[in-house]
Protein backbone atom coordinates (compact mmCIF):
# COMPACT_ATOMS: atom_id res chain seq x y z
CA UNK A 1 0.00 0.00 0.00
CA UNK A 2 1.27 3.45 -0.78
CA UNK A 3 -0.21 6.86 -1.29
CA UNK A 4 -0.85 9.64 -4.12
CA UNK A 5 -2.29 13.30 -4.13
CA UNK A 6 -2.76 11.99 -8.02
CA UNK A 7 -2.63 8.96 -10.47
CA UNK A 8 -2.19 9.10 -14.08
CA UNK A 9 -4.80 7.35 -15.98
CA UNK A 10 -3.75 6.97 -19.61
CA UNK A 11 -4.47 10.13 -21.21
CA UNK A 12 -5.37 12.39 -18.11
CA UNK A 13 -4.73 12.10 -14.62
CA UNK A 14 -6.91 12.04 -11.26
CA UNK A 15 -6.64 14.43 -8.50
CA UNK A 16 -7.87 13.72 -4.68
CA UNK A 17 -10.27 16.31 -3.22
CA UNK A 18 -8.52 18.85 -0.99
CA UNK A 19 -7.24 17.15 2.54
CA UNK A 20 -7.53 13.84 0.85
CA UNK A 21 -4.94 11.45 -0.76
CA UNK A 22 -5.41 8.42 -2.62
CA UNK A 23 -4.46 5.08 -0.80
CA UNK A 24 -2.89 2.41 -3.33
CA UNK A 25 -3.97 -1.13 -2.59
CA UNK A 26 -2.79 -4.06 -4.71
CA UNK A 27 -4.65 -7.12 -4.66
CA UNK A 28 -3.94 -10.39 -5.97
CA UNK A 29 -7.37 -12.27 -6.24
CA UNK A 30 -7.38 -16.30 -6.77
CA UNK A 31 -10.15 -18.51 -7.30
CA UNK A 32 -9.10 -21.81 -5.29
CA UNK A 33 -12.65 -23.74 -6.20
CA UNK A 34 -13.73 -25.64 -9.33
CA UNK A 35 -16.80 -22.84 -9.86
CA UNK A 36 -16.81 -19.71 -11.51
CA UNK A 37 -17.05 -16.75 -8.52
CA UNK A 38 -17.99 -13.18 -8.58
CA UNK A 39 -15.85 -10.60 -7.76
CA UNK A 40 -17.28 -7.22 -6.37
CA UNK A 41 -14.29 -4.58 -5.71
CA UNK A 42 -16.66 -2.34 -4.51
CA UNK A 43 -16.91 -4.49 -1.38
CA UNK A 44 -13.91 -3.35 -0.54
CA UNK A 45 -12.99 -0.24 1.93
CA UNK A 46 -10.53 1.09 4.36
CA UNK A 47 -11.50 1.50 7.65
CA UNK A 48 -11.31 4.44 10.15
CA UNK A 49 -11.87 2.95 13.74
CA UNK A 50 -12.06 6.11 15.69
CA UNK A 51 -14.93 8.48 13.31
CA UNK A 52 -16.35 5.37 12.79
CA UNK A 53 -15.70 5.85 8.68
CA UNK A 54 -15.39 3.56 5.40
CA UNK A 55 -14.02 4.97 2.77
CA UNK A 56 -15.00 2.50 -0.32
CA UNK A 57 -12.86 1.90 -3.47
CA UNK A 58 -12.59 4.81 -5.52
CA UNK A 59 -10.92 3.84 -8.93
CA UNK A 60 -10.00 0.22 -9.88
CA UNK A 61 -7.38 -0.73 -12.46
CA UNK A 62 -5.37 -3.33 -13.90
CA UNK A 63 -2.14 -4.49 -12.47
CA UNK A 64 0.00 -3.00 -15.55
CA UNK A 65 2.30 -0.35 -16.83
CA UNK A 66 0.22 1.63 -17.90
CA UNK A 67 -3.10 1.85 -15.89
CA UNK A 68 -5.81 0.87 -17.50
CA UNK A 69 -9.37 0.95 -15.59
CA UNK A 70 -11.43 -1.93 -14.96
CA UNK A 71 -14.51 -3.04 -13.60
CA UNK A 72 -15.54 -2.73 -9.99
CA UNK A 73 -17.59 -6.00 -11.02
CA UNK A 74 -16.01 -8.96 -12.57
CA UNK A 75 -16.36 -13.11 -12.92
CA UNK A 76 -12.92 -15.27 -12.21
CA UNK A 77 -12.82 -18.82 -13.44
CA UNK A 78 -11.85 -21.77 -11.23
CA UNK A 79 -8.38 -22.23 -10.66
CA UNK A 80 -8.26 -18.53 -11.86
CA UNK A 81 -6.25 -15.73 -10.77
CA UNK A 82 -6.62 -11.49 -11.21
CA UNK A 83 -4.16 -8.55 -9.80
CA UNK A 84 -6.06 -5.08 -10.03
CA UNK A 85 -4.99 -2.08 -8.04
CA UNK A 86 -7.88 -0.13 -5.72
CA UNK A 87 -7.41 3.37 -5.51
CA UNK A 88 -9.34 4.51 -2.00
CA UNK A 89 -10.09 8.22 -1.58
CA UNK A 90 -8.37 8.58 2.31
CA UNK A 91 -7.97 11.76 4.90
CA UNK A 92 -4.35 12.70 3.84
CA UNK A 93 -3.21 13.01 7.78
CA UNK A 94 -4.17 9.79 8.53
CA UNK A 95 -2.97 6.15 8.47
CA UNK A 96 -5.31 3.77 7.26
CA UNK A 97 -4.73 -0.06 9.56
CA UNK A 98 -8.00 -1.80 8.57
CA UNK A 99 -9.21 -3.06 5.17
CA UNK A 100 -12.54 -4.26 5.01
CA UNK A 101 -13.14 -6.66 2.72
CA UNK A 102 -17.13 -8.26 2.29
CA UNK A 103 -17.41 -7.24 5.76
CA UNK A 104 -14.26 -8.91 7.38
CA UNK A 105 -11.35 -6.95 8.30
CA UNK A 106 -7.63 -6.94 7.85
CA UNK A 107 -4.50 -5.47 9.00
CA UNK A 108 -2.62 -3.34 6.99
CA UNK A 109 0.90 -2.41 6.14
CA UNK A 110 0.83 1.32 5.06
CA UNK A 111 3.96 3.47 3.63
CA UNK A 112 3.46 6.69 2.66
Amino acid sequence: MSSASQQATGNSRIVAKKGYTFVSVKTKVTNKTNETIDIDFSEVSLLDLVNKVKYPVSFVYQATVVSIPAKNKTTLGPQKSLKRILLISYPDKMKPELLEINGERYEIQFSK
